[in-house]
């Protein structure tokens, strides 16, 4: 699959393909194999403005971090900045290595963005400054201008300005670029569609398995890193049923989970549930399910991958689109709010799923068809090549 990205040319889009420098674009096992993008000239840094709370879930910092642990492994020297909260993952960071700043929270965005270049002084210069917050705006960014030569923004929402060299949506596709018409700056670059999702390594290193689409012998339940709305005690509830009594069951949870003794306990009443705290091998446990009820996050995106059948239930406002779009691709099953559906009409779900094995197989291809593994690797490429020098007329030109 081409490597295809969005440059605003004044007003109108265009679609041009670039090619990777340095690497050899053959496909291993899912994965670009050659030598690594960031090999040439001097070391590429990149600070990160990423939270994670007990309110907002984990999501953002799990998607960055899909990005920055490749660009740290060819190489990248990589600083986040986070905001103080329950929740906030600092200690999963610095387990993984990296070098984090902790702010005050609920800050003004002048005052997010001073905080922010003042435990970043000692740290700079940045190539990039990559930003994944849904609070965060153009007059943030305006006001985090210089600590970086250039800007990134990942959102999924398109409900914002931004003032950013780089904006990486992979919930809309390019034929939506003009959701951001009048919310970039007309040279702005736009990485849009499921060519740009961000998956960790263990994914592209774990092919997707050759899939029996007989019985279900195996469900996944992963409903987020913190479950603000508690659908997994729903679920969980749904499930503890005759009916699913020969099926095993792999409960994910995060380790922020708020109710997470709660949910531990339950799963120890339960023969057949085994439970994974802030798993490390969730490509391996996509493998292995048969069929997945997950929250309508990027983790969707990780499934379709893998080729998992899943019903999604809405565990957040900023989902509801998307798990609509998931379901109109026939890529998953959307159950809606989880706080409106009925445990016995949740189970009723999982029972109409388990025993259609042609909507398993045909969501299976579908969502595998969608996403290649490869998002990372174009974004990399993106940020250590930009094709947009500077925010002039004269600079808006494909890189050579």
């Amino acid at each position: 699959m081409s490597n295809l990205f969005w440059l605003r040319l004044y007003r109108h889009p265009c679609i041009f393909t670039s090619s990777f420098r340095g690497v050899s674009l053959k496909f291993l096992s899912g994965s670009y194999s050659g030598e690594s993008i960031m090999s040439s000239k001097s070391t590429f840094r990149l600070a990160v403005r990423v939270d994670a709370s007990s309110a907002i879930g984990t999501g953002h910092v799990f998607r960055c971090l899909a990005l920055t642990d490749e660009m740290r492994r060819m190489g990248s020297e990589i600083v986040y900045v986070c905001a103080e909260a329950p929740g906030h993952l600092r200690d999963l960071l610095i387990d993984k290595g990296y070098r984090v700043h902790v702010i005050a929270p609920d800050l003004s965005l002048e005052s997010d963005a001073a905080a922010m270049r003042s435990v970043l002084a000692l740290d700079g210069p940045f190539d990039w400054l990559l930003v994944d917050h849904y609070k965060l705006n153009a007059d943030w960014e305006r006001a985090a201008a210089g600590i970086a030569s250039r800007i990134a923004a990942i959102d999924d929402l398109a409900d914002r300005h931004h003032d950013v060299d780089l904006l990486i949506d992979s919930s809309h596709d390019a034929s939506q670029a003009g959701l951001y018409e009048n919310l970039v700056p007309l040279d702005a670059q736009l990485a849009l569609g499921s060519e740009y999702v961000l998956l960790r390594r263990e994914f592209f290193e774990t092919p997707p398995p050759e899939r029996d689409f007989g019985a279900v012998r195996r469900i996944l339940v992963t409903l987020g890193g913190n479950d603000p709305v508690n659908a997994t005690g729903l679920t969980l509830e749904a499930l503890d049923d005759p009916a699913f009594s020969s099926v095993q069951i792999d409960l994910t949870l995060g380790v922020s989970n708020p109710r997470l003794e709660a949910h531990m306990s339950k799963a120890r009443a339960m023969a057949n549930v085994t439970v994974h705290v802030q798993s490390p091998r969730m490509a391996e446990l996509m493998a292995k399910a048969d069929i997945c009820l997950g929250a309508g996050g990027m983790t969707s995106w990780e499934r379709c991958y893998m080729g998992l059948p899943s019903l999604i239930l809405v565990i957040a406002d900023n989902q509801r689109e998307f798990a609509a779009k998931m379901e109109k691709m026939g890529c998953a099953r959307s159950l809606g709010w989880s706080e409106k559906i009925s445990k016995a009409d949740l189970r009723s779900a999982i029972l109409e799923a388990i025993r259609d094995t042609a909507w398993r197989e045909k969501t299976s291809r579908t969502g595998q068809s969608r996403v290649d593994g490869q998002g990372v690797f174009r974004i990399i490429d993106r940020l250590q090549n930009p094709c947009v020098q500077g925010k002039t007329p004269e600079a808006m030109f494909p890189c050579p």
